[in-house]
């Protein structure tokens, strides 16, 4: 899988082969898929009411996704990126948004 991503990020991998891999259901940007069902997860529990920053590691969706030990990967990685402003703008929002980094802009 490793040599089939490196072929199609280099654009060596003939569009018939992507078709199919796609189709097959391949992901060509593994970490990123994994952020996107991570923030899915998040507002996922956020709307049944649940408060992000009170879960315990432990704590796993109803759909099975591990939020709970994933909130503490994230929140562990991305604090020290953050002071060293190398967490990107993006995903610092993205936390904020959801209640995990704080806001820049804190309510008045």
């Amino acid at each position: 899988m490793v040599e089939l991503r490196r072929y199609y990020h280099a654009g060596e991998l003939p569009p018939v082969l992507v078709q199919g891999a796609e189709a097959m259901g391949v992901c060509w940007e593994p970490r990123e898929q994994s952020w996107q069902d991570f923030l899915a997860a998040c507002d996922r529990h956020r709307s049944a009411g649940g408060d992000l920053t009170e879960l315990d590691r432990g704590f796993v969706d109803p759909q099975g996704y591990p939020l709970g030990k994933r909130i503490a990967t994230y929140l562990r990685r991305a604090r020290p990126e953050t002071k060293r402003g190398r967490l990107s703008e993006q995903r610092r929002r993205e936390l904020a948004k959801r209640g995990l980094l704080p806001s820049e802009n804190p309510p008045q």
